[in-house]
């Protein structure tokens, strides 16, 4: 450009690139004002109930989730957390488990294992009164006597139980006869040892044993 030249500015282009500056501040004054905040952090919390604290983090909004370990609780299945987020919400989140009461299988056997079968099964929810069958099984030579088990007894937090019957023998006599008529009893209980039986007399003879032998 030579000595002698000038410039003229006219006023539209002056004002052209006063608007510029000003958009470029504008957008910029806005990008700034998103990105702020992104690196603050926030409490997220996990409860097993209603104010029982499991576990909490501290975690930038945006950033993902941190889920632990799951959590375990007595005739209870956990089935997950409530609500459901996958990144961190720029505000403080409290999340809470879902539980699920245990079924477990009581199962009322008909006799002592291992040869046996069911007398009677349900599915109850775990850690509530297990109420036993009035009316048990049926037994030869035995009356049933209840189930094995503690009084005020509750469904424990398992998949199977398995309760069994007792059982109390009858009362067997045992009728010695000779020659037709009844000499004597003897009273026992079924699977009990019998009392010896007595040695009889008769004229002309010597007693040898009873028979069938007992």
């Amino acid at each position: 450009m030579k000595e002698s030249e000038t410039i003229s500015i006219r006023p539209l282009s002056v004002l052209s690139m006063m608007l510029s500056v000003i958009v470029i501040l504008i957008v910029a004054w806005a990008l700034s004002d998103d990105s702020a905040g992104l690196d603050d952090e926030y409490r997220l919390t996990y409860y097993t109930g209603q104010d029982e604290v499991y576990c909490y983090y501290d975690i930038p909004a945006g950033d993902p989730i941190i889920i632990p370990d799951n959590p375990t609780k007595e005739n209870y299945v956990f089935q997950g957390w409530e609500p459901k987020y996958f990144d961190m919400p720029a505000f403080d989140l409290n999340v809470y488990a879902v539980w699920e009461v245990r079924k477990c299988q009581v199962i009322f056997m008909s006799d002592l294992a291992p040869s046996t079968t069911a007398f009677s099964m349900s599915f109850r929810n775990s850690g509530t009164p297990i109420n036993p069958p009035l009316v048990g099984p049926t037994k030869d030579h035995y009356d049933f006597d209840g189930w094995d088990l503690e009084e005020g007894a509750c469904v424990p937090d398992a998949e199977y139980f398995y309760i069994y019957p007792k059982w109390r023998p009858k009362e067997c006599t045992v009728i010695l006869k000779d020659r037709g008529e009844i000499v004597g009893t003897l009273t026992g209980l079924f699977g009990t040892e019998v009392p010896a039986a007595p040695i009889i007399e008769r004229t002309g003879y010597r007693f040898k044993y009873w028979t069938p032998s007992i």
